[in-house]
């Protein structure tokens, strides 16, 4: 399997916990960290303690999705801009 990395952060959303655990591992100096396609994430809400997996692949269909609310569209841009990420294109750099 391998090491497995957690992180503690606040989010609203379980997609808006993936994409800031993927912009915070990408800037932590001490783990060279990028996630690709059946990359599993983990994420567990602590009150309800709920847990919910999804891999990277998942992720990166949700970014490419066609909008919604207009507060979900702004949310949905914010993260493709935290994890550097072109939903036409793919990941940029």
């Amino acid at each position: 399997m391998g090491i497995e990395h957690a992180v503690e952060l606040e989010a609203r959303t379980l997609y808006a916990a993936v994409g800031l655990v993927i912009d915070r591992f990408r800037r932590c100096e001490h783990v060279r960290y990028e996630p690709t396609g059946m990359h599993e994430f983990v994420v567990e809400s602590r009150d309800p303690g709920t847990q919910h997996r999804l891999t990277r692949n998942t992720f990166v269909a949700w970014l490419r999705r066609p909008g919604g609310s207009p507060a979900s569209v702004a949310r949905w841009v914010w993260q493709c801009y935290l994890i550097h990420f072109s939903p036409l294109n793919g990941p940029y750099r």
